[in-house]
């Protein structure tokens, strides 16, 4: 066997050796990039479900908060609705006639001196001459009286503005179900 067949046989074991690692590289680096492309592909599913479930929730944030404002809008609607239903109430009262005015006051009064000795009488300027018997101030009330005792240690609010307000207070809920 000559050297030349030697090196020749060599040669050509060595390179179906390299063939054969090349082949296998080949089949790992197939293996790798198909794994890595695997990856790839599940990540890019996670982040579209990832993206998916944030553009619904912020829908759901954006829908909820649609709705709370379209509540609140409604709800200050309702509140000026009502508002103008007892300013409309205001109005009225001050367009009493003087009889009324008056007839009130007595009652406003005769009321007030069960509960304490009047001393002084606060009404409005345009009821002030109404008040009969007791020293009148004039005050910046709708109508009606606010009455003290003699040492001015306890007041009663009968006016208007107090009394319209105590039945809003009161009644809030019948005028809302009434108008609503």
């Amino acid at each position: 066997m000559g050297l030349e067949k030697v090196k020749e046989e060599i040669l050509s074991k060595a390179r179906k050796q390299a063939d054969a690692a090349i082949k296998e590289a080949q089949k790992k680096a197939d293996a790798i990039i198909a794994e890595a492309n695997a990856k790839a592909a599940e990540e890019e599913k996670k982040g579209a479900e990832e993206t998916k479930k944030l553009v619904e929730a912020m829908e759901k944030k954006e829908l909820a908060s649609a709705a709370l404002e379209s509540k609140k809008l409604e709800l200050d609607a309702k509140k000026e609705l009502i508002e103008r239903v007892f300013s409309d109430v205001r109005q009225k009262v001050a367009k009493f006639t003087e009889k009324k005015r008056k007839e009130h006051i007595r009652k406003l009064l005769d009321k007030a001196s069960k509960e304490l000795e009047i001393g002084v009488v606060y009404c409005n300027a345009q009821d002030k001459g109404l008040v009969d018997g007791f020293e009148a101030k004039e005050a910046d009330i709708l109508g009606g009286v606010i009455v003290e005792n003699k040492d001015g240690s306890v007041r009663i609010d009968y006016s208007y503005d107090a009394l319209i307000d105590g039945l809003r207070d009161k009644h809030m809920q019948e005028v809302a179900e009434i108008l609503f």
